[in-house]
């Protein structure tokens, strides 16, 4: 669904994030910064629809709580980019990775746990309208049955609705012959 993909989309960032801090060829991370850039617009964008479908108040509540710590996550992720972007400075490299492991992945968690809360909240409500739906189709399928037999006997006068009726079953207890 939509907070799937979104999550799926916000994971390709945390990977793209940590390939460019982890390769050593320019060409490479030069390429996974380009590709960061497209997964983070793809998820913001996802992300933005994912709100036009929240039903529970506990489910906008949290959404709100994400949309509040994603810009200091984004500028992390940018400050972190910045620093570990050039193969050639090992020291910023070394300190884009520390910062990565120590501020990034608490960061990334968190977020990532709230969004899985939205969607186990999505998941559960939809379980709920599956259920009832099933039940009133039950209730649906014995009131059809119900009308079906009142009809015939209405149709018929009793005693041909019984003869019917005690024929069909046992039709279908002794087959002819």
């Amino acid at each position: 669904g939509d907070v799937g993909q979104a999550i799926i989309q916000f994971t390709d960032t945390r990977s793209d994030l940590r390939a460019i801090i982890g390769y050593y060829t320019q060409s490479e991370i030069d390429d996974l910064i380009s590709q960061y850039n497209e997964d983070k617009e793809s998820f913001i964008s996802s992300w933005k629809t994912v709100e036009n479908t929240l039903t529970t108040a506990a489910a906008k509540s949290t959404y709100q709580s994400i949309n509040d710590k994603l810009p200091d996550y984004w500028s992390l992720n940018e400050e972190i980019i910045a620093l570990g972007k050039n193969i050639s400075d090992k020291s910023s490299r070394d300190q884009a990775q520390s910062k990565a492991m120590n501020e990034i992945a608490p960061a990334y968690e968190e977020l990532n746990n709230m969004m899985h809360d939205i969607l186990n909240t999505k998941t559960n409500s939809g379980d709920s309208l599956d259920r009832n739906l099933n039940i009133a189709t039950y209730i649906l399928i014995a009131v059809a049955i119900l009308i079906l037999i009142v009809s015939f006997s209405i149709s018929y006068d009793t005693r041909h609705f019984n003869a019917y009726f005690l024929r069909i079953l046992i039709l279908s207890i002794v087959p002819p012959k």
